[in-house]
């Protein structure tokens, strides 16, 4: 008999943290009824029409709050009432249908059913409540003691890599579970990279490419500086770059624009609906988090590194826990050009000496962060509830 639970999405719009609960559910179909709440947008819409939930729930009080449009009093009031109605309808929703488990995913909605929470602790005590957590911090400290909070509140905290379970003090109730992958999907495929290369017109080139939002934490001035470094001498190079304009970053994009459009060895694709095509088009894989901009779990890092692509990251967050150094992939030091430039220059330089690596580098991935691996440990975490 499958496991009812309700999951509780934030926002309008879907990253990595939805997306990876999605493909869990979607997975687990047959071992979970899964029921979603989540606020107006195409993200819900497409999860209603891949009939992947038994219901979906569109709720106008889960939509993010817009500081700047409103007084901090105002802010305040509308989130205080969102919190009630939220949790509320969430607390109805799962009493009149039987919900044994509610699963909060990422930080805010986790807070938004807190009273929720501790109502039931009194008048439904049979309910349990996990939340995920996918960030390594938050952007105000309000957010920061509240997710302490909701570690001792809740009965499961779900860490997306041991970087995000270590920042806890109490940990005893936080679990590990890695993002899960598709590896059907993301894989070597010849006819997309012979595609993608013909497209772009790489002919012979190594292909070196850059995954992530256009803004400072992701690093992409500091990877131009380093290619260009090495370019003049390794002309059969190309620089890609795929990601979305960072929105509060003005001033970077526009930097970024123009050394791309000074270098003839470097392109922006701006945003690509098919990673897989990209992944298998490139040949180096980078993620350049900045220290301060971490990844909690880079997920570029392992989507590349099933493609079997060799995969360089800086040494920031869960990146350790992905990367085993010069075994499946390479390390370097964040906001360090010059280790950048040595590291990426070696792989230029024994290229074609790394196919084990390419190769280990898909096992890793196999055995750690696949969508059945994920699956498995989410339904013993889910026994011990």
């Amino acid at each position: 008999m499958s496991e009812k639970i309700l999951f509780v999405f934030r926002g309008e719009g879907a990253s990595g943290a939805e997306i990876v609960i999605e493909r869990l559910i979607a997975f687990n179909k047959r071992n979970i009824d899964a029921h979603v709440f989540i606020a107006p947008c195409p993200f819900g819409e497409a999860l209603a029409a891949k009939n992947i939930a038994a219901k979906v729930i569109v709720l106008e009080e889960l939509k993010s709050l817009n500081r700047s449009q409103s007084s901090a009093l105002g802010f305040y009031f509308k989130a205080l009432k969102n919190y009630l109605l939220i949790s509320i309808a969430v607390y109805r929703y799962g009493k009149k249908n039987g919900i044994k488990i509610i699963h909060a995913n990422t930080i805010v909605p986790a807070i938004y059913l807190l009273p929720a929470l501790l109502f039931s602790k009194i008048f439904a005590r049979n309910m349990r409540w996990i939340w995920s957590d996918h960030d390594l911090g938050y952007y105000s400290n309000i957010d920061t003691k509240l997710s302490s909070i909701c570690v001792s509140l809740y009965n499961r905290t779900l860490a997306v890599s041991q970087a995000v379970k270590n920042k806890y003090v109490k940990r005893d109730k936080v679990d590990v579970l890695y993002n899960g992958l598709d590896l059907d999907a993301f894989t070597i495929k010849n006819d997309l990279r012979t595609l993608f290369r013909r497209k772009y017109k790489l002919d012979n080139h190594i292909a070196i490419g850059l995954a992530g939002m256009i803004a400072p934490r992701k690093g992409q001035l500091e990877l131009i500086q380093a290619f260009k470094s090495i370019a003049g001498k390794m002309p059969l190079l190309t620089l890609i770059f795929v990601g979305k304009e960072g929105k509060d970053d003005d001033k970077y994009v526009n930097i970024f624009k123009k050394e791309v459009s000074l270098h003839n060895q470097i392109m922006y694709l701006e945003k690509i609906s098919d990673m897989p095509m990209f992944y298998n088009g490139c040949d180096i894989i980078v993620n350049n988090s900045s220290q301060k901009g971490s990844e909690p779990l880079g997920t570029t890092i392992y989507e590349g590194m099933a493609c079997e692509r060799i995969v360089m990251a800086s040494n920031t967050g869960g990146t350790p826990e992905i990367i085993t150094y010069q075994l499946d992939g390479f390390i370097f030091n964040p906001d360090d050009v010059r280790d950048l430039i040595n590291k990426l220059t070696y792989i230029i330089e024994n290229f074609d000496n790394l196919s084990l690596l390419r190769q280990r580098a898909r096992v890793k991935v196999a055995g750690k962060f696949n969508i059945q691996t994920m699956a498995a440990t989410y339904g013993e975490i889910l026994k011990n509830l």
